[in-house]
């Protein structure tokens, strides 16, 4: 029998004490890592003191640091100073184009000491302090917003804002009327729920309710004409009238003439029809008929005994009585 070519397991020569694996490895070579700006395509072998570190979340991937260098944007800031003619609008621009968080109480503190190459540079060196509240440029258009009234917060938000003392809101007012609002208009629905409510003694489950819609609908009144929606004001408008309606509020004109049946009648009637869409003019000039009783009762006789005439009355006579 032929026996298959190849060496005999176990067969082959013996190692000897110096293996493949005892042999002295040679150093790979150090390969020297290069950072490129985006812009000018510069290669740099360290990003520390070439690029910018932020702390916008846009640029966690790159360590922090600005895909452009500080060349770059020395020459960014020096042209937007020539658009804008004003060095904070220039810092401003990049901050917005480099997803940097802008201050204007960070540029007053560079304006306290020299700058002496990189102003955007400067800039973002102090907007890194710990004290600095803001990361990116979306901070500073939510601190825009919260100035100019127009921001909505979620609830997350808004508990973060009161704690860090940002806006003046109580957690009472967030249980009261929910998120969504900014702090000027929480003003507004806590000023507008007194005014409703002053001269209510007590308020049930529904009324409440209808207050606070009252007072909701008067927030977003105020935001539809802010915008030039004057069809959505009037809407809103119609929406309120109507709610107050149903909720029966005492109003000044209710309380002052609670006990006055001849007032409280009056106010009925103008609540749904006002006097002057009568087309009679007559119709309630007289409703209770007091000008026809002294007429009948007070003037006739009183004129029957002065002159001695014999006026009679016109309903309570015996036709043929002297």
């Amino acid at each position: 029998m032929l026996m298959p070519r190849g060496r005999p397991p176990g067969s082959g020569t013996k190692q000897t004490g110096r293996s493949a694996a005892g042999k002295a490895k040679k150093p790979e070579p150090k390969i020297e890592r290069t950072y490129v700006c985006c812009r000018c395509t510069r290669e740099f072998t360290k990003q520390l003191g070439n690029f910018s570190k932020t702390r916008s979340p846009m640029w966690a991937g790159n360590d922090g640091y600005l895909p452009i260098c500080n060349h770059c944007t020395q020459e960014l800031y020096e042209h937007y100073c020539d658009v804008f003619q004003s060095k904070e609008a220039a810092l401003k621009r990049l901050c917005l184009k480099l997803d940097v968080f802008w201050s204007e109480s960070v540029y007053k503190m560079m304006q306290g000491g020299a700058v002496r190459d990189n102003p955007f540079k400067e800039y973002v060196s102090k907007s890194n302090l710990i004290q600095v509240k803001g990361t990116s440029y979306d901070d500073t258009l939510d601190n825009e917003a919260i100035e100019n009234g127009d921001l909505i917060l979620s609830e997350k938000d808004m508990q973060k804002a009161i704690e860090e003392g940002d806006v003046e809101i109580t957690t009472a007012d967030i249980e009261k009327w929910g998120t969504g609002y900014s702090p000027e208009e929480y003003a507004v629905l806590n000023r507008h729920y007194l005014e409703l409510t002053q001269n209510e003694k007590k308020l049930d489950f529904l009324k409440e309710k209808s207050v606070r819609d009252l007072c909701m609908i008067h927030v977003q009144s105020k935001r539809v004409l802010a915008r030039g929606d004057n069809k959505g004001y009037s809407d809103l408008l119609q929406l309120y009238q109507k709610t107050a309606a149903w909720a029966h509020l005492k109003i000044a004109a209710d309380i002052d003439t609670t006990g006055d049946t001849w007032g409280k009648w009056l106010a009925d009637v103008e609540e749904y029809t006002p006097a002057e869409y009568y087309a009679d003019k007559n119709a309630y000039r007289d409703f209770f008929g007091i000008g026809e009783y002294l007429k009948r009762f007070i003037f006739r006789p009183l004129k029957n005994w002065i002159t001695g005439s014999k006026e009679k009355d016109k309903e309570f006579n015996i036709d043929g009585e002297t």
